[in-house]
């Protein structure tokens, strides 16, 4: 697999005819690189891979104590409400929905995944599109260690929102997660996925490793490379 890079983007060019594009989104404290090394070990043909780089932004403690970081959003946990946790999401959203709309509309099908902080930006992009705020027909969202921020809210939005329905019926969801994760209570996954189910999004699956904490192993890779395999018309490696 050929890659090239950029400032803000390490592109994994596909191994045959170009497919599917997904943009694939890194966890806090992490880069494109890393993305990279992940969607390179899969080892799937037809998929371009869009590594997107978050930049550096700041993460404040409860304390006052601050540091910067990579993540897609400063964060300060002492003073934060939940509207501007969504602002930095939304802002996060539309740059993944700017690479999308670049890619050859009909002929390219497009998809989007994360790690931990990477995959609540996927999950609130996919539900983004369902809800018909970006140009984009989202055909399948991936997220590792992560939740959907809005899930107590998304079944409202998607019922209130004229033609979100077939959207939600055309996405497919992953969710795999570490059940002894110390960052990602399993409350907020399962709540997400039952969230997501009720909203009407008919494919969502939800891969769970008992032994697990944050961190990716070869059983997770495996899940995600399975279920990519399952949804998408793949060349044989």
């Amino acid at each position: 697999m050929a890659a090239s890079s950029n400032a803000f983007v390490t592109t994994v060019e596909p191994l045959g005819a170009h497919r599917f594009t997904i943009v694939w989104l890194h966890d806090m404290d992490e880069n494109d690189n890393d993305s990279a090394r992940f969607v390179r070990s899969l080892q799937l043909r037809n998929i371009k891979w869009i590594c997107l780089y978050s930049g550096v932004g700041s993460l404040t403690w409860p304390n006052g104590v601050g540091m910067n970081i990579t993540t897609w959003h400063n964060i300060n946990m002492s003073t934060d409400k939940m509207q501007d946790h969504l602002n930095g999401l939304d802002y996060a959203a539309m740059r993944v929905a700017d690479i999308l709309s670049n890619e050859p509309a009909g002929s390219v099908i497009p998809g989007v995944g994360g790690v931990g902080f990477g995959a609540l930006v996927a999950l609130h992009f996919a539900t983004n599109c369902a809800l018909r705020r970006f140009p984009v027909v989202l055909r399948l969202a991936i997220g590792i260690n992560g939740w959907l921020y809005t899930y107590d809210s998304i079944k409202s939005k998607i019922e209130s929102e004229y033609g979100a329905a077939r959207s939600t019926a055309y996405q497919s969801i992953l969710l795999t997660h570490g059940a002894s994760n110390p960052r990602v209570p399993n409350f907020f996954v399962n709540k997400s996925v039952d969230s997501l189910r009720e909203a009407g999004f008919t494919d969502v699956s939800l891969v769970e490793f008992p032994r697990l904490g944050h961190e990716i192993t070869e059983d997770v890779e495996n899940a995600v490379k399975a279920w990519l395999q399952e949804k998408l018309a793949l060349d044989p490696a």
